[in-house]
């Protein structure tokens, strides 16, 4: 099983910051699976109603970043937590091969209109030669009990459920915690069934896919995807949409759902930001939640509460 599934990992030039850290705790939790691809994303967000390039990313304060974001991918695959990377450059084929096969050549621009990646999300699934790619972005922290290997679970619950396309761990802490939906930050449309839970929307922060599922969706643009895309780009008004979006319109539309499972043996949290004292007490973080220890105000919650983290290490 393991030699079909790849470990994908997303890191931009924001990411700097944490990589080194993130990144191995999240191999560490899945040193069975041999294929994992980091994909750096190098290209600068082109300029949308809501992005100035040369305001949002001046130089030379960008490109020093891109330098040093491939200085940390180079170090992950010369220490062997990553077995591949692939930096995604602004003549990269892969913009235009991915645009043709999941997006109609109607999206051709690398990011969405807020400035987050669309083409890094698209070569981590195109350049992933295995059946499951396992997707975390760089900044994800993760949580499976001891002698549990979560995505074994998981496929057999796909394989269960052949009206989903992906499935992702409990969405936050619960510990004894009993809550009727995933999360209490949780907002999209589901289903309570036995293992978790049928979510509506498609997150891009963590999955599990099946690219033979996949497959048969393809384009994603394709139904309201598409008329959405079409309209917003006729009008400029929040144009490209963001990947993710596309994605949970597509699989609406074909009747596919992502599976949320119970957050009993594993779980993932995320930083809304990461302010100078979150990266200060991130190793902390990332040990506590290991062994599944979070402050009591997190449980329930899939975002970072930092100032109940920064208490609970005080407290300590």
């Amino acid at each position: 099983m393991n030699d079909n599934i790849t470990l994908q990992f997303n890191l931009s030039p924001g990411d700097i910051n944490y990589a080194l850290i993130t990144i191995p705790a999240l191999v560490n939790q899945h040193l069975a699976i041999k294929n994992r691809l980091l994909i750096v994303d190098c290209c600068k967000p082109q300029r949308t109603k809501l992005v100035d390039p040369s305001k949002k990313y001046p130089e030379p304060a960008y490109s020093e970043r891109v330098i040093k974001i491939k200085q940390i991918a180079n170090t992950l695959l010369s220490n062997g937590t990553v077995s591949e990377v692939h930096f995604l450059e602004k003549d990269d084929p892969i913009i235009a091969i991915t645009s043709k096969k999941y997006l109609r050549n109607i999206v051709k621009d690398t990011h969405e209109y807020g400035g987050i990646g669309i083409t890094s999300y698209l070569a981590g699934l195109e350049l992933s030669k295995t059946r499951y790619v396992l997707h975390f972005d760089g900044d994800m922290i993760f949580y499976q009990k001891r002698n549990f290997i979560w995505y074994e679970k998981a496929i057999r619950l796909l394989e269960k459920n052949d009206d989903c396309i992906s499935i992702c761990a409990g969405s936050a802490p619960l510990n004894d915690l009993k809550i009727s939906k995933p999360s209490y930050d949780h907002w999209s449309k589901f289903k309570s069934v036995s293992d978790g839970f049928k979510d509506e929307f498609f997150s891009a922060r963590h999955f599990l896919i099946d690219k033979k599922r996949l497959e048969k969706l393809l384009p994603i643009l394709k139904g309201p995807a598409l008329i959405e895309t079409l309209l917003v780009k006729y009008l400029d008004r929040g144009y490209p949409r963001a990947v993710e979006n596309m994605f949970f319109k597509r699989f609406k539309y074909a009747g596919k759902y992502r599976f949320i499972m119970n957050a009993n043996d594993c779980w993932s949290l995320h930083p809304l930001d990461k302010p100078k004292d979150y990266l200060n007490i991130l190793p902390q973080i990332n040990d506590s939640v290991k062994d599944g220890i979070v402050p009591t105000e997190q449980l329930g919650y899939e975002n970072i509460k930092l100032k109940s983290w920064i208490n609970f290490f005080k407290n300590s």
